[in-house]
């Protein structure tokens, strides 16, 4: 009867490991919950791919989906972010007007789905309003439940910026437009140097603090230490 052990815990491996990865699936989404992230998608990502001097930004993740949910139930903000959408900017509104009113009402995610913007210009932007939003903390007083907020919200920054990183290339060719890259790039490092409370890059340009791809990945290491995910 002993040959059959090594059968027994074969199988209960097995059926412990089918367990687990049906409880890793994600929940299948709604109808509903469908068309909202195609709603918001609709807004930030550009089909067409008109810049293609530039890379595509890559898609919102379902984190940044799912927090930026409860800002767009206000009529206001919803407005504002609607104005990100092409058919609106080609008619001239300013891009800038919709990032100050996110950066007034703290409306993180709206600025964070912005960070991936069809638009060069407008995710470059959108950097910089998260940049103001994190510098503004320093004069607030925070209760403790809103600091455990704070705390969610930069774990989800620092992982979608993570995301923004590691799907973009380092370099691009081109002059003017492999400036603005590089200028991206560089907030998107600062961004996670305020959000991680480190001085991996200090005020330098990506260009200046960027040696080699080991130097880099090293502390691309040092910024994923800070997200606290599940195993």
């Amino acid at each position: 009867m002993n040959f059959l052990k090594p059968k027994l815990l074969l199988f209960l491996f097995i059926s412990c490991q089918l367990f687990q990865n049906l409880q890793a699936q994600p929940e299948k989404k709604t109808s509903e919950s469908l068309a909202f992230d195609n709603y918001v998608k609709s807004i930030v990502e550009d089909t067409s791919n008109r810049w293609k001097e530039y890379p595509k930004p890559p898609h919102l993740t379902a984190a940044v989906l799912e927090r930026i949910k409860p800002e767009l139930k206000e009529d206001s903000v919803k407005y504002y972010f609607e104005r990100l959408r092409f058919s609106s900017m080609k008619t001239h509104w300013d891009y800038s007007k919709s990032l100050s009113y996110f950066e007034k009402h703290q409306n993180s995610f709206c600025i964070l789905a912005a960070t991936a913007h069809w638009n060069p210009d407008t995710r470059l932007a959108a950097l910089k309003s998260l940049q103001s939003l994190i510098k503004i903390r320093v004069l607030c007083h925070f209760t403790k439940q809103k600091l455990e907020e704070l705390k969610k919200t930069d774990q989800v920054c620092i992982q979608f910026l993570i995301y923004l990183l590691e799907s973009n290339p380092l370099f691009i060719s081109g002059s003017e437009n492999a400036t603005i890259h590089g200028i991206y790039i560089t907030n998107i490092l600062w961004s996670l140097d305020m959000l991680c409370h480190e001085h991996i890059i200090g005020e330098k340009s990506f260009r200046e603090w960027y040696k080699n791809d080991l130097q880099y990945e090293a502390d691309l290491l040092k910024w994923k230490k800070h997200l606290n995910l599940k195993p």
